[in-house]
């Protein structure tokens, strides 16, 4: 212990199974040389920090000590601020055919189990900034919901692979500017494989092969229909219709007798029926 003005500090320690130490104001070493400021708990062994009700970590100022322990007023007013954020974009999504996010459960943690840690949450809170990074893995899992919101800007960066598995659906919503899809290198393949596809545009469409071809099969029938004139392929034959002129130019016209082109259908895996198995909420207890 130290009480001397503007050194003043508390060192707690034990050499036990290596040094384990809680170091408080004025952060010294051996040999009383400054080390830092303000407070440390660190040990060479294990370290556990529990709170059976609720724990609340946060690097929000409260200037000595002046409010209560459970003072969390920013942190609620970002979560809350978040919730709206993703209110704002599912009520958008809805409109436009996507699907909505759940947003009641996020606002649910919210107010029943974060605010003055009601529940055994954990809440983390910092008003410039959080980073988490690991020489390994990094692992983030809920039984529940799983809410990542973002103010600005999202960017997810993955040098090798990355796969996203979805048990029942998918909804991709952009309100402005569009959605690009690129591969600079290797196919893009996109399959409905047990159902139905659909391609709509309120403008224009476009379809191109710079360098090659395009083929466009189907096992049934196509039908091509521009203002009202149409061309119908199936196995029966050709059907061809307008209600205006038909014009067609060529060098030099060839009609022969019957011939077909048969091409081989890809194969598509069949419907797969594999229920997710979620662990009991006790399982997480040990």
């Amino acid at each position: 212990m130290e009480d001397l003005r503007g050194q003043e500090h508390l060192k707690l320690s034990t050499e036990y199974g290596g040094k384990s130490q809680l170091n408080l104001g004025h952060l010294v070493d051996a040999k009383k040389q400054k080390r830092g400021e303000g407070f440390e708990l660190r040990t060479d062994d294990w370290g556990s920090i529990r709170g059976g009700k609720g724990l609340f970590i946060s690097a929000d100022e409260q200037p000595k000590a002046q409010g209560q322990v459970l003072e969390m007023s920013p942190a609620l007013e970002r979560l809350q601020q978040a919730g709206e954020q993703l209110q704002k974009l599912s009520v958008d999504a809805q409109a436009a055919n996507a699907d909505p996010a759940d947003v009641s459960a996020q606002l649910n943690l919210l107010r029943q189990d974060l605010e003055q840690l009601k529940a055994s949450v954990l809440l983390l809170s910092a008003p410039q900034g959080i980073a988490l990074t690991s020489g390994q893995h990094l692992q983030l899992a809920a039984q529940d919901n799983l809410m990542l919101n973002a103010g600005g800007q999202a960017d997810i960066s993955v040098v090798k692979r990355l796969f996203m598995g979805v048990g029942q659906g998918l909804s991709l919503f952009v309100r402005k500017l569009g959605i690009k899809l690129i591969a600079n290198q290797g196919a893009v393949k996109i399959q409905a494989q047990n159902d139905g596809m659909e391609l709509l545009a309120r403008h224009g469409l476009s379809i191109t092969s710079t360098e090659d071809e395009v083929h466009i099969t189907a096992k049934k029938k196509i039908t091509l229909n521009g203002g009202g004139s149409y061309y119908i392929l199936d196995a029966s034959g050709i059907e061809s219709g307008t209600a205006g002129d038909h014009k067609a130019k060529a060098a030099h016209h060839e009609f022969k007798g019957p011939g077909e082109q048969v091409r081989q259908m890809p194969s598509l895996s069949q419907r797969s029926e594999y229920p997710v198995q979620f662990l009991d909420r006790t399982d997480f207890s040990g």
